[in-house]
Formats: structure tokens, C-alpha cells, sequence
């Protein structure tokens, strides 16, 4: 039986991967240059989880959010 909270994580990553193919979509639409392309995705769509996380999974720290943000981004580029 799944608890409170369970699928919280899988549905921001859902979002994350639904941003991420939009954005690429549209941008490719501009450039056709798929590295940059791909860069200019990648980097909405951790924006975007990282807030979602941040509001729906993620424990109060105490940290400033961009020590935060950097380290999730720091974390999202290592993976």
C-alpha cells in the first residue's frame, strides 16, 4: 500500500520530462543546432523541478535557495 506522498517525486519528474521535450521541441523550431538545443532544455527543465521539488518533496533546510539551486544543479549535471 503506498503511503502520503508516495509518487510526489515521479510526478515532478514527469513534469521535468514533459518540459524538457517541450522546450526542445519549440527551440528546435528556431535553431536547428541539437547540443545547444539540448543545453538551452536541460536548464529550463531543472529549473523547473528544482522548484517543484523544492515546493512538494523537499524538506525545509534552512539553506539560501541558490546554495540550493546550485547544488541541485550541481547534482542534475553529475547524473
Amino acid at each position: 500500500m503506498l503511503g502520503e506522498g508516495d509518487g510526489e517525486a515521479e510526478g515532478v519528474g514527469g513534469v521535468g520530462l514533459m518540459t524538457d521535450l517541450a522546450v526542445f521541441t519549440a527551440v528546435m523550431a528556431l535553431s536547428p543546432q541539437p547540443l545547444a538545443v539540448r543545453l538551452v532544455s536541460l536548464a529550463v527543465a531543472t529549473v523547473v523541478t528544482w522548484q517543484l521539488n523544492r515546493a512538494v518533496t523537499f524538506a525545509r533546510t534552512g539553506r539560501r535557495p541558490h546554495a540550493e539551486a546550485a547544488r541541485y544543479a550541481l547534482v542534475t549535471l553529475v547524473a
